[in-house]
């Protein structure tokens, strides 16, 4: 039940919020609307904007392992900003001034995708006609993101383990290892453990890589973030047009923004801003009509809302009744549960205090997605 101080804690927050967007000069948006129990991201993790309870715990553990030079491992579905939370990583560490370098392991064709991170000596293959030091390399002192790691070919993946455990690498051609004094961050959208088991993927590759794992929750379960979201890309968006200010959005067009499920997660809700700002005329707002209409048509079935339902999508705690009110905590001290244990239930029911029956009961009756407990 919400106590006196939370509801008070709550108001807070809410003020803070409005000050903070009012601060940043982003476009009005409805005050309704403005989450009451999350604040704008912290200056130090840039780039990650983010009002959820969620989110600010992936926030608070960049901020824990800042110190560290641990490989880090970030999981979450295609869209979500895992390259973001990569970058947020390495500006918060001690090496923030030196490279961030990313390479996308599943653009790249498989034949080369060892002279592209380990590099090459001239002549070491046919078309090598210049040495190439290879991302490791380049990412000398800073950060290599590999991301879409579990794409990367089983042959290559003990040379992966090599630079993961000696900090060597052998470009092709060369005749001695080379050290390289690198931090590596990965990502992936698939299921490293399912590869593992399958004999897809290293295991011992999988553990060396998992040392830190942070998990990016899809759009739809912190759909708290959208508002934010949608005031920073309507910014930057205007800004890249040469706007004087970004385009204002109505209430029922964000209603239906918040609404959505997002497949695409914040990939997905990016291009369609993008697509209203340059279909809207200057100076007009944003209107219902102007999303896309596939958008408009699931959002009409519900079949726009996913399996997970997340929380109540009205953000003033004084203008739901108490018992929606109670619900939106519940739903908000599960999805924490379960995103600090990395979708465990076993965990999360233990450190909600409760049995793991008790917890799988009240997931199927919030309308939550039941996480997947083959592997516990």
């Amino acid at each position: 039940m919400l106590t006196v101080v939370q509801m008070a804690r709550q108001g807070l927050e809410l003020v803070t919020l409005r000050s903070s967007l009012k601060r940043a000069d982003l476009p009005s948006l409805p005050e309704y609307r403005v989450p009451p129990s999350g604040q704008a991201a912290s200056s130090s993790e840039p780039g990650l904007i983010y009002a959820s309870a969620v989110m600010r715990l992936l926030g608070d553990r960049i901020q824990r392992i800042r110190t560290s030079s641990s490989t880090v491992l970030i999981t979450g579905e295609s869209g979500v900003g895992k390259e973001l939370v990569a970058r947020a990583i390495h500006a918060a560490g001690p090496n923030a001034s030196k490279p961030f370098v990313p390479f996308n392991c599943s653009a790249a064709p498989r034949e080369l995708i060892e002279s592209q991170i380990f590099g090459y000596r001239r002549g070491a293959f046919t078309g090598a006609t210049a040495d190439s030091p290879g991302v490791a390399r380049a990412a000398r002192g800073g950060t290599l993101f590999l991301d879409e790691v579990g794409d990367i070919p089983l042959e290559m993946q003990p040379k992966l383990l090599r630079f993961l455990e000696h900090g060597e690498i052998q470009p092709l051609g060369e005749a001695a290892p080379l050290h390289v004094d690198v931090r590596l961050v990965a990502a992936t959208n698939s299921d490293l453990e399912q590869a593992v088991s399958e004999r897809r993927f290293r295991e011992d590759l999988f553990h060396r890589l998992n040392i830190i794992r942070l998990h990016v929750p899809p759009l739809r379960d912190r759909s708290e973030d959208i508002p934010l979201l949608v005031a920073h890309f309507l910014q930057e968006l205007a800004n890249r047009a040469g706007l004087l200010r970004p385009p204002p959005i109505s209430e029922e067009a964000l209603s239906e923004l918040i609404r959505y499920s997002w497949p695409g997660n914040v990939r997905q809700l990016r291009n369609e801003l993008e697509r209203l700002v340059t279909f809207c005329e200057e100076g007009a707002t944003i209107t219902r009509d102007l999303l896309s209409a596939d958008l408009l048509a699931l959002n009409r079935t519900g079949a726009g809302h996913g399996e997970s339902h997340g929380p109540i999508r009205s953000y003033d705690p004084l203008s739901i009744p108490l018992v929606d009110r109670l619900r939106l905590f519940e739903v908000e001290e599960i999805n924490r549960a379960l995103s600090e244990s990395e979708m465990n239930l076993t965990r999360a029911a233990a450190s909600l205090g409760m049995a793991r029956q008790n917890l799988q009961r009240r997931i199927r009756k919030l309308g939550l997605r039941l996480p997947d407990t083959s592997s516990e």
